[in-house]
This record gives C-alpha cells, sequence and structure tokens, in this order.
C-alpha cells in the first residue's frame, strides 16, 4: 500500500513539474495598441501596435531609446500631435492625435527621435 502511495506522490509531482515547465516557456502576449497608457504617445517595434513598447515620457523632443531604436513600426497618439525623425531618406513625419498607424515602408525601422507637441 506504501508503494502505491509513494508511486501516486511521485506521478503528481513530476506531472507539477511538468506543468511549470510549460508555463515558463510560453511565449510572452503581444503589445496592443489598447495597452498604451491614457495621455501618452506609444511607439511599438511591431505593426498594429505588436511587439515591444516604448511610452513617450512626456512632451518636447526625445530621442528614441535603444531597445527601440531603429525597429519602431507603429505609433499610437492620444491628445497631442507628434513629429517623428527619421534616418534619411525621409527625415521627418507627423501622426495627428488621436491616431493608431504603422509606419510607411520609407519610414519602418527608422526612427530614431520623437517630438511631442503639447499645448494650444
Amino acid at each position: 500500500m506504501k508503494t502505491v502511495a509513494r508511486k501516486a506522490r511521485a506521478a503528481v509531482a513530476a506531472l507539477a513539474m511538468a506543468a511549470g515547465a510549460l508555463a515558463l516557456t510560453a511565449a510572452p502576449a503581444q503589445a496592443d495598441y489598447s495597452d498604451c497608457p491614457w495621455g501618452k504617445v506609444c511607439v511599438f517595434s511591431g505593426w498594429h501596435g505588436g511587439g515591444e513598447r516604448w511610452d513617450v515620457p512626456s512632451c518636447g523632443h526625445h530621442p528614441v531609446p535603444d531597445f527601440m531604436t531603429l525597429k519602431a513600426s507603429s505609433v499610437k497618439t492620444h491628445g497631442n500631435d507628434v513629429g517623428l525623425i527619421f534616418l534619411s531618406p525621409t527625415p521627418r513625419g507627423h501622426v495627428p492625435r488621436w491616431t493608431e498607424t504603422n509606419l510607411s515602408p520609407e519610414e519602418n525601422n527608422r526612427l530614431v527621435g520623437v517630438v511631442v507637441y503639447c499645448g494650444p
């Protein structure tokens, strides 16, 4: 009887370890436009607000952080217009307030700076 109980406990432990290993290897959830905090400008590495996200910290000019430099593919704005600074051939772009958009093929993966326009 003790042997059966011991084997049952061992089987339950093995299943628990296997389930834990599966949970650790699961892919992280993709970002989405809806993940962008209210009032922020968000830059995403993937199309349609997917991939990694950078929340532009405030109004004014900001260089794109290293993890997002030359990787941006989409942008979401809330209440502010946004200027985008790219490597050539198209050095500047514009995203109007209240917009979710993919960057054009010429702009994709070329973003190096963001200007958030605030005020009247």
